[in-house]
């Protein structure tokens, strides 16, 4: 079980779209050989995730933002899922996901959304440089709120026990 899950959301088919994805990918790498951090990659949220995201502490879903300035970071914490919204059947937000994942099993983890805003999201695969350039930026506040959440459940968990 995870203590943190990422998941990365894009269309690899619409510019920058891809990011989310792409940035996912690169932090699967950096979290090879962590046994608490997850890293999926997804071109969309589909109900088939929901017992992933019950199953850890802490859930980042990235993903690119339509509004702003091209090359914008943004991290915020989602609010619930709006309960008179029903359900799609292939295609969810991450609220909604996290609300399934309480439902369906019992647990809802703390969730963030991590977003750059795009710039072009017309059909092709070659990301705007905006978003080139904040990919490292993305990058590295994923690997910042992953450190303040194993700090968190290793105080929340106490000392390790001496050998």
């Amino acid at each position: 079980m995870p203590q943190l899950l990422i998941i990365g959301i894009g269309n690899a088919l619409r510019m920058d779209d891809d990011l989310g994805r792409r940035a996912a990918l690169r932090l699967a790498d950096r979290f090879a050989n962590d046994d608490g951090v997850e890293v999926l990659d997804c071109h969309q949220l589909t109900p088939e995730l929901a017992q992933a995201v019950a199953d850890a502490e802490e859930v980042l879903f990235l993903d690119a933002a339509v509004d702003g300035t091209p090359g914008e970071l943004n991290v915020r914490d989602l609010p619930p899922a709006d309960e008179t919204n029903p359900y799609e059947t292939h295609l969810l937000s991450p609220q909604e996901l996290v609300e399934l994942a309480g439902k369906l099993y019992g647990k809802r983890p703390r969730a963030r959304l991590v977003t750059l805003t795009g710039k072009h999201f017309g059909f092709g695969e070659v990301l705007s440089s905006e978003v080139v350039r904040g990919l490292d930026r993305m990058e590295e506040e994923v690997v910042a709120v992953s450190v303040q959440s194993v700090l968190a459940q290793r105080i929340e968990s106490g000392p390790a026990p001496q050998a």
